[in-house]
């Protein structure tokens, strides 16, 4: 009788610890699923979507409103050949005409350029590291409205060039100091024929297309 009153009463108790306000935490633990028990490989979140800034969108956008994309010409060796000229000539040297050709003795392209130095012209081919050739140089007087035009561009050829290469950009075939309706201009031909020469006004540095 002791005995199974003693086992009548030992059951009452685990009955009551079951029904109690008291939880389980295995229960707890099995019940609720937090992101410290989800493996990593499960743990997924949005991919960022990147900023855009205006300057992306520019970039990004083809070029049809004829301003230039990023990339292939861009005025550097335009601006050495200029540079080799000018150098060549010295103090006072005024590069007002360039163009660029095949060379006849080794098929590279060459700049012809034309460097004013006072009442004299200086014919000089630029060969394609940049080096002039001396042998090939000749000179003349300079005629009353070349100087005329050269006394009155603000704009360097160089800058002309850079002008020119904003809007369009393309293989600059040749580059010329003239008049045009009354303004003296720098003329930018382009190797693509399909597209019109631009007139860099060479005091304003308006850019217009050849009408």
């Amino acid at each position: 009788m002791v005995t199974l009153a003693a086992s009548a009463a030992l059951l009452g108790l685990v009955g009551c610890a079951g029904s109690g306000t008291g939880s389980d935490p295995a229960a707890e633990t099995a019940g609720s699923v937090t992101a410290e028990s989800v493996p990593a490989a499960e743990q997924t979140q949005a991919p960022e979507t990147p900023a855009t800034s205006d300057d992306d969108n520019t970039n990004s956008n083809s070029a049809t409103d004829g301003t230039a994309q990023q990339g292939s010409v861009d005025a550097s060796e335009y601006a050495a050949a200029i540079a080799a000229a000018e150098e060549l000539i010295g103090d006072g040297a005024f590069a007002f005409d360039l163009e660029r050709e095949d060379d006849d003795d080794d098929d590279d392209e060459i700049f012809n350029i034309d460097v004013a130095e006072g009442t004299t012209v200086h014919e000089i081919d630029i060969l394609a590291d940049g080096t002039a050739r001396i042998d090939e140089t000749e000179t003349h007087e300079i005629d009353s409205e070349d100087q005329r035009e050269i006394d009155t561009a603000e704009l360097t050829m160089i800058e002309a060039i850079e002008a020119a290469l904003a809007h369009h950009n393309g293989t600059i075939e040749e580059v010329e100091l003239e008049t045009e309706n009354g303004q003296v201009v720098w003329t930018v031909d382009f190797e693509d024929d399909s597209f019109d020469d631009l007139h860099v006004n060479a005091v304003t540095g308006e850019v217009s297309i050849d009408d």
